[in-house]
């Protein structure tokens, strides 16, 4: 009887020791602010890594979510009919302001694919530049992406007659594409 006495009141004087020790220790304003720091440049990190191995890669598609006209207006568009894309050797540049006419390529727009001349990626600290040539039957057409580590990108296409037009979206690999690819126009 003595002896179970002893177990139990050195069990009630000793959890509570043990659960003092292991409560975690609350951390002051500045600790949780410098801990959000450190996560952002984290993401921030990956997210430009991830964008610099797309870039190399030259396997892209920019799905736009954003259509800026020539004044500075913002049009929110589907993404899913407006993208540029290539493969490194081709590349398409597909067009659908309205989801609710039916266009010339079947998803309410213009598809015009054609071949890339030429290729370059500008690696900047917080960024990548791409500066593509895209020779079409229509044309040769400039295309300029500037893609940060905020995950937004941003294409301007300017064409030889000197109109240009500016999509906003995210980048991807080729590979998770799920846009909807129009009859070419040309």
């Amino acid at each position: 009887m003595r002896s179970t006495l002893i177990i139990i009141l050195s069990f009630v004087f000793l959890c509570p020791v043990f659960a003092q020790e292991t409560t975690p220790k609350k951390l002051t304003r500045k600790e949780r602010k410098e801990l959000r720091k450190q996560e952002r440049q984290r993401i921030r990190a990956e997210n430009l890594a991830k964008t610099r191995q797309i870039a190399d890669s030259m396997n892209f598609i920019l799905q736009a979510h954003t259509f800026v006209t020539r004044y500075g207006n913002t049009i929110p568009v589907n993404s899913t009919v407006n993208f540029f894309a290539t493969d490194g050797e081709n590349a398409t540049i597909q067009l659908a302001l309205s989801d609710f006419i039916m266009g010339a390529n079947g998803v309410g727009g213009i598809t015009i694919d054609g071949m890339v001349s030429k290729y370059k990626a500008i690696k900047q600290k917080h960024a990548t530049t791409l500066l593509i040539d895209v020779f079409t039957a229509l044309g040769t057409y400039h295309v300029t992406v500037y893609a940060n580590y905020g995950g937004i990108s941003t294409l301007r296409v300017v064409t030889m007659r000197g109109q240009r037009f500016e999509l906003q979206g995210t980048l991807l690999p080729l590979e998770e594409n799920f846009a909807f690819k129009g009859t070419p126009s040309y």
